[in-house]
């Protein structure tokens, strides 16, 4: 049986979109590094956080993943990660320029998505447009089932211990695997609570 190093592109994507793998993700963010850092060195001067920007880096490995699947493998990952990657910060950018202009009061609601019985269920930052207040910020209990059915039993955990307020520090020690691993395990379940809920609606 071949180990996740030796495994062609293809299989690692059908392991990770498939059985949610997280070594599978692990080994494709590995072989990827080179595209991720390409476009940190090319927009340094625009990054504010360099941890958002590998955030943001992991995320768009992991949709680009789906996506690659979804088409039939039929084209490069790299090319494709890589526009996803600038396409990503050239966004950044534009609300950064926006931001500027508007007051702070009128920017972002911080995060308000409970389950019905006021338990926390996910934190995130919702743009004001989406709520006219954060009380408004709901999200049922049945939906937010059917989202943690698609995570892995890392992802998972990774959710239940943000939602305790742990670090990634405490998490990795707790779970046995690295800062990393707890990190990119958080990148995915966010993208995965964003394509849960552009598909809810």
């Amino acid at each position: 049986m071949l180990s996740y190093e030796e495994m062609e592109n293809q299989d690692l994507i059908h392991l990770l979109v498939e059985g949610r793998d997280d070594q599978a993700f692990e080994v494709l963010y590995e072989r990827h590094r080179s595209t991720v850092y390409f476009f940190l060195r090319k927009y340094y001067g625009h990054i504010e956080d360099v941890d958002d920007y590998f955030q943001l880096a992991a995320i768009s490995l992991y949709e680009v993943c789906q996506d690659f699947q979804a088409l039939g493998y039929s084209y490069s990952l790299f090319s494709a990660l890589g526009r996803r990657i600038e396409s990503r910060i050239i966004d950044q950018m534009r609300k950064q320029a926006s931001k500027k202009r508007l007051p702070k009061a009128k920017r972002v609601y911080y995060d308000g998505i409970v389950c019905e019985d006021g338990g926390p269920a996910f934190l995130n930052q919702i743009p004001q447009r989406h709520y006219s207040s954060p009380d408004q910020a709901y999200l049922l209990k049945e939906s937010y089932q059917s989202y943690q059915l698609t995570l892995s039993p890392l992802e998972r955990a990774v959710l239940n211990g943000h939602l305790a307020q742990k670090s990634d520090e405490t998490l990795a020690q707790e779970l046995g695997v690295s800062t990393k691993q707890v990190r990119h395990a958080y990148y995915r379940l966010r993208a995965k609570w964003r394509r849960h809920q552009a598909e809810e609606d």
